[in-house]
């Protein structure tokens, strides 16, 4: 029976709008109040006397319970609905009637407005029966399936059983999911596929009658985790992106895995509202199920994606261990293996083995009510459009990769990569900004996570806004030992030197680092009011043997600012103690430097400055010059030259006038 709706019957539910006092200045709105579908007829609970009834209603919320009302129609016939039972006002109400054993009856929700307007939902049918459906526990749950089980009581031969499923708590949505048969016996275990790890099924049993079905109770399982290695889990084909070797739901690549509708996060979702799934793309948004499910290291592809694989790959309609499906080899030889898992709409699957539909995170621009897809067969392939609620399968892609951390490599002396006078060795801004939501993941790893992630470089030359307008607030060192100190030397650009000495821990895990009695190496201008923790989990960005970049929270307009250092060594070179030989009076060897006169001018003298600016160095009255790896080259080996003879040789390639 189609729905009766009635429009402008009154104003409180029509929208009469008066725009002036005159009689005939009016206008008269004719949009519905409910939706198609907003009313579901649901399942009915039945024993050998009696049906309790289910329905639904959304578009209501807020309204009160005197505003309308709820209840069935009912009767012998699906045409002769002549009962009509009133149920309780709310979003979801019941109603009970009562019959003989083996009585049929044929039932409709409906939802009245204000007495006046009326919303039905489909004609279903319910039986009066002594059978019995038990749902029992569930077994061998692994991140993509599960043995289900149910027993039967006091039905007939002829009977179809099985266990329903669903990825949405509540008895009707569960009702309401994707049935898994089974022959109808005593006990029965059905498998359940295309599950996705971490995530909480609810499921029953149920025994189909034909004339009507009976339900046990809903249960639940929860899958565990699945970790996803993107060094052996991605397959390189020589395209803009990598390719996993499986779907969504699988843990193999001739594994069909789930099927999904647009933005259905269970594999699990039947209905056929559009207004229950994504109306925009969502690749890499929060609807993107293969970014939520392996923790932000791949995405659904996007449209584009998909025509580059089908373009630039030589495809094969194959069979993989029996699977049906497409091999896909790549430019670089490399090839992956797409099964022919079909589709499904509402709970009835199609196309296994003949046919593969493949989503896309991509919506059909010119109607949301479409996603973009592509579809294969043994003639052939093309980009198509499903509607959004059809269940396809999903094969993920991703540019992320697995860097190796190694937490020894902090350990040696680390500065600011800029020098007092702008220049850099790595970094090109000693400071970049990140999102919120960055970290090692995506930095270092590259993963495409959901969430605050960008990235902005921030040359010095064109910001010295960012370090406050000085590359002298860029000075000082933290040195981290493999003992767990560390030592940071603060220097303001004034030259004021603070020191302090404390410990350092690690979280491999979060990859952060938290300093106990010393705060870490920051430009002088990340003040407490700009950046309040340089304590903290300081997330770690990069870590390589010449460069790390620390990460601190800008509280300010938050944002995650790096903090760019290479190791001192890197910066000015290797120490290199420099010793001038001469003759002395009586043939032994003496320093060059080591009169009166010179040590004075080098402890007092105006060369001082000069010295210090070249590199040089006074520790308890001895000069040490700091040489970079261009001077002294693959010198620093050990030199079978006398040390005299090396030290001329280092002193003949300095300056004159420092030699």
């Amino acid at each position: 029976m189609k729905n009766k709706i009635l429009f402008g019957m009154i104003a409180l539910f029509t929208g009469l709008l008066f725009t002036s006092c005159s009689d005939d200045d009016f206008s008269v709105s004719t949009n519905p109040l409910l939706s198609d579908g907003a009313v579901v007829t649901g399942s009915a609970d039945v024993t050998a006397t009696s049906a309790l009834m289910h329905g639904t209603v959304s578009g209501l919320d807020g309204q009160s319970a005197g505003a309308y009302t709820t209840g069935f129609y009912y009767g012998g016939a699906a045409d002769k609905l002549t009962g009509r039972v009133v149920a309780n006002s709310a979003a979801e109400f019941s109603a009970a009637i009562s019959g003989a054993p083996n009585d049929v009856y044929y039932y409709q929700a409906f939802v009245t407005l204000q007495g006046r307007i009326t919303y039905t939902g489909e004609v279903k049918s319910l039986i009066m029966t002594n059978a019995k459906a038990v749902t029992g526990d569930a077994t061998d749950i692994t991140a993509n399936s599960a043995k289900l089980n149910g027993r039967l009581s006091e039905y007939p031969a002829d009977a179809e059983a099985g266990i329903v499923v669903s990825g949405i708590a509540g008895d009707e949505n569960v009702r309401a999911g994707v049935r898994i048969a089974a022959d109808a016996a005593d006990s029965y275990t059905v498998a359940a596929s295309g599950m996705l790890p971490n995530t909480t099924y609810y499921y029953a049993a149920y025994i189909d009658l034909g004339a009507g079905v009976v339900y046990g109770e809903t249960k639940s399982l929860t899958t565990p985790s699945q970790t996803f290695d993107v060094d052996n889990d991605l397959v390189d084909l020589g395209l803009s992106t990598k390719w996993a070797r499986y779907n969504v739901g699988a843990s193999k690549e001739t594994e069909s895995g789930g099927l999904f509708g647009f933005g259905d996060m269970t594999g699990y979702n039947t209905g056929i509202n559009p207004d229950s799934y994504a109306g925009a793309d969502i690749y890499r948004t929060a609807n993107d199920v293969a970014n939520k499910i392996y923790g932000g290291k791949v995405t659904m592809p996007t449209i584009d994606e998909f025509e580059e694989l089908f373009r630039c790959c030589q495809v094969e309609w194959t069979e993989t261990e029996g699977v049906a499906g497409y091999r896909f080899t790549g430019p670089n030889g490399n090839s992956i293996f797409l099964p022919a898992a079909g589709s499904r709409t509402k709970g009835a699957t199609t196309g296994t083995g003949n046919e593969g539909r493949y989503m896309s995170g991509s919506v059909n621009s010119s109607d949301p009510r479409f996603a973009m897809s592509y579809l294969f067969n043994r003639s052939g392939n093309a980009r198509s459009t499903t509607p959004v609620y059809q269940a396809l399968s999903i094969r993920p892609v991703s540019v992320a990769k697995n860097v190796t951390f190694d937490k020894s490599m902090l350990c040696k002396t680390w500065e600011i990569d800029l020098t007092d006078n702008g220049e850099y060795k790595i970094f090109p801004g000693p400071t970049y900004f990140y999102g919120t939501d960055d970290s090692w993941a995506t930095v270092s790893n590259n993963e495409p996570i959901v969430g605050d992630s960008w990235c902005w470089a921030a040359d010095f030359a064109g910001n010295t806004w960012a370090v406050g307008g000085d590359a002298k607030n860029c000075r000082g060192s933290i040195t981290f030992n493999e003992d767990g100190t560390v030592a940071v030397k603060h220097i303001t650009a004034e030259g004021i030197e603070t020191v302090e000495n404390g410990t350092y821990t690690i979280d491999d895990e979060k990859k952060t680092i938290t300093l106990k009695d010393a705060t870490m190496l920051a430009p002088a201008n990340f003040t407490p009011d700009y950046v309040a923790n340089l304590t903290t989990d300081i997330k770690i960005l990069s870590l390589t043997e010449n460069s790390v970049q620390f990460g601190v929270l800008r509280d300010n307009d938050p944002a995650t600012l790096s903090i760019n250092m290479i190791p001192q060594l890197e910066k000015y070179g290797y120490n290199a103690k420099l010793t001038c030989y001469g003759q002395g009076r009586n043939g032994e060897p003496t320093d060059g430097w080591a009169s009166q006169r010179k040590a004075d001018m080098l402890r007092t003298g105006p060369e001082r400055r000069t010295y210090r600016r070249m590199g040089f160095s006074n520790h308890n009255g001895i000069w040490h010059r700091h040489l970079h790896r261009d001077l002294l080259h693959q010198r620093t080996a050990p030199l079978r030259t006398s040390v005299p003879d090396r030290h001329r040789e280092i002193r003949s390639r300095l300056p004159q006038r420092i030699r």
